[in-house]
């Protein structure tokens, strides 16, 4: 099995990645508290937003590569996309 055999979750502030053959959880991350979650998947790193905040993520480990504040911009939800989302 490899990261792009699962599903990615974003629910409450956390991403959770749920292997897709049997619905095991494989990781969880407590990113920040809010009432939504975004998820896009990139190849290896994953990308999640939170309460004004973008985190990318090791699709392997559920562990934080990065953070960005993004200052000035609010607390509120935010879409994510990369070059190949579809």
């Amino acid at each position: 099995m490899t990261a792009s055999d699962d599903v990615y979750l974003g629910i409450g502030g956390h991403v959770v990645r749920v292997r897709t053959s049997d619905g095991v959880e494989i990781w969880r991350n407590k990113l920040k508290r809010s009432r939504l979650t975004t998820v896009v998947v990139d190849g290896d790193v994953v990308y999640a937003g939170a309460s004004g905040v973008l985190y990318a993520l090791d699709a392997e480990t559920g562990s934080v590569l990065w953070e960005n504040q993004l200052k000035g911009l609010g607390k509120d939800s935010m879409l994510i996309a990369t070059e190949e989302s579809q």
